[in-house]
């Protein structure tokens, strides 16, 4: 099929999967028809479709997951700029670091909040082509490099795995393969306007514990605030600790953590000598196999003011989202979660009474 009616189609495609409810049987039948559309044609060869992120248009494959999360959580991924411009209040020469940037929609999302310099750093191939053309339309101050970011510099056994829009670095020892890497200090020194960033993003599935472990000196002299994905089960394939993290930061004076979930409502905030709090936190996501994790924002002790508002602020922000509060709504869903646990749980191979459907 030519590579132009290939696109048409995908971009009708991913209209269509955007516009139809999600709620309703027929509808239920008609995306999931869409949904295996969509994965013949990634295997096609994934074209571009255009998309309306946050009011800026950029491409992205096809086969990309972001346009169908932010259909089903219309928040994903948008606390990161809300907490940038508070950061940005704080610090009028605020530079953002942003590690695993693929096509560039945090950069989209921060442009839309607050301006300042964002450096973009992405090792997959395909995705930096399409980070170029998306960074094009933010100009000024975006800055882009193509790097693997690890713990050393040079090059490692493994292999780039990519699907539904996240790219990730495999080391295997075994691989014939070798891919480039480099630490994030050595990424700044060939852009010293970055040299004293006060805040990084970090969302690299599965190296964010490698890349911060591996920097705690930097972070101990710079004091950014932290935005990290926390996905337990994707940091034990590289040998991480999902606590020791923490105490890594809280020894280089972090204090406090704001904790999101990864359709991206605000969870709670912990301190990070509350040592059952965070252990509770890593159990809570561990074996979840990815498909359900945290976003950890870190403050530096220097920045408790700027944590506490953030929280105050990011509380009021999901109070508004919510439907407001029914005495009425609320009591009669209490009546129904009461009555869900008087049922009579069938013996196994009998099947339910009437009564206790």
């Amino acid at each position: 099929m030519p590579a132009a009616i290939l696109s048409a189609l995908s971009q009708k495609v991913l209209e269509a999967t955007l516009s139809i409810p999600s709620s309703g049987l027929f509808n239920k039948a008609v995306l999931h028809a869409l949904t295996r559309c969509r994965r013949l044609l990634a295997r096609a060869g994934d074209p571009l479709v255009r998309h309306n992120l946050a009011g800026t248009e950029i491409v992205l494959p096809v086969s990309h997951d972001l346009p169908l999360y932010r259909k089903q959580f219309p928040v994903y991924a948008s606390n990161v700029a809300r907490i940038a411009s508070q950061v940005a209040a704080k610090y009028a020469d605020l530079t953002f670091i942003d590690i695993g940037a693929n096509i560039g929609d945090t950069a989209v999302l921060l442009r839309n909040t607050a301006h300042f310099p964002i450096l973009c750093i992405e090792g997959d191939a395909r995705f930096f082509a399409i980070l170029q053309v998306n960074a094009a339309r933010l100009q000024p101050d975006i800055h882009l490099e193509h790097s693997f970011v690890s713990s050393e510099i040079g090059r490692v056994r493994g292999r780039v795995e990519s699907e539904k829009g996240t790219a990730r670095l495999v080391e295997d020892e075994t691989s014939p393969e070798t891919v480039a890497v480099r630490t994030l200090s050595d990424i700044l020194a060939a852009h010293p306007l970055f040299a004293r960033s006060k805040m990084i993003k970090v969302d690299t599935d599965g190296f964010d514990c490698h890349i911060l472990q591996s920097e705690l000196d930097l972070l101990h002299r710079l004091k950014p605030v932290l935005f990290f994905e926390y996905a337990p089960d994707l940091w034990a394939r590289n040998q991480e600790d999902g606590c020791g993290i923490f105490e890594s930061l809280q020894q280089i004076g972090y204090q406090s953590a704001l904790v999101y979930e990864n359709t991206g409502d605000y969870l709670l905030t912990a301190e990070l000598s509350a040592r059952t709090l965070i252990e509770d936190i890593y159990q809570f996501y561990s074996g979840r196999l990815g498909e359900r994790y945290a976003d950890i924002c870190a403050f530096h002790a220097e920045d408790a003011d700027l944590c506490q508002t953030i929280r105050l602020a990011e509380i009021e922000f999901f109070r508004r989202q919510r439907p407001p509060f029914s005495p009425g709504a609320s009591a009669a869903r209490l009546l129904h979660a009461y009555r869900l646990t008087q049922r009579r749980p069938a013996p196994t191979g009998e099947t339910p009474r009437k009564d206790d459907l």
